[in-house]
């Protein structure tokens, strides 16, 4: 009984695991496969890549522009504050100003 325990045993696992080779064949197909799509993706990652490379520098670009902008407009207004002769504030009790109230006369 042992000897036909052990041969049914054997014959199961053989049964089991022979579907689960594969050929030389096919495991080459497939590898190429995924080699060619290994392939495509470096070349998009590189060309992606690239683009970064150029925005960066474009967008440093245009960070130097804007600051330079920036510093030209904040010289702009003080040059009109400068040029702009303004009479001295009066103060808050001078009838011109007069204080706001819902006083009725």
């Amino acid at each position: 009984m042992s000897k036909s325990l052990i041969a049914a045993s054997l014959l199961a696992v053989t049964v089991a695991v022979a579907p689960a080779c594969a050929t030389k064949k096919y495991v080459r197909t497939e590898v190429g496969g995924v080699n060619s799509k290994v392939d495509t993706l470096s070349g998009t990652v590189e060309q992606t890549q690239g683009r970064i490379q150029q925005d960066e520098a474009r967008i440093g670009d245009v960070d130097k522009k804007a600051e330079a902008a920036g510093q030209s407009a904040t010289a702009a207004v003080r040059s009109a504050r400068a040029s702009i002769r303004l009479p001295p504030a009066l103060p808050p009790t001078s009838p011109r100003c007069g204080s706001w109230s819902m006083k009725s006369p």
